[in-house]
């Protein structure tokens, strides 16, 4: 009986401490490319490019905000820049 208690037991803090690590690994991920992002605009700032071009590059296929931003006259981030026709 003690010994499927604590194989019970060895199990439920095996996958506890499981679940936790991915927990923790997940928030940490979506915390840096979140101050990734960050800095990337700050930069993006100081050197003129504008900076929702910048958001754009990192967000979903199916960004509202992005999708605005594009059908608007911007260029989109993932689309080359036309070329132009001046000889």
């Amino acid at each position: 009986m003690d010994k499927i208690n604590i194989e019970g037991m060895t199990w439920i803090v095996s996958i506890t401490l499981m679940v936790v690590t991915l927990v923790i690994s997940v928030c940490y991920y979506n915390l840096k490319k979140d101050e990734l992002m960050s800095k990337n605009i700050d930069t993006a700032v100081e050197k003129g490019i504008d900076p929702m071009a910048v958001r754009c590059s990192y967000s979903a296929r199916d960004d509202i905000i992005c999708i605005a931003y594009a059908s608007s006259g911007n260029s989109s981030p993932t689309s080359p820049m036309p070329i132009s026709n001046k000889k």
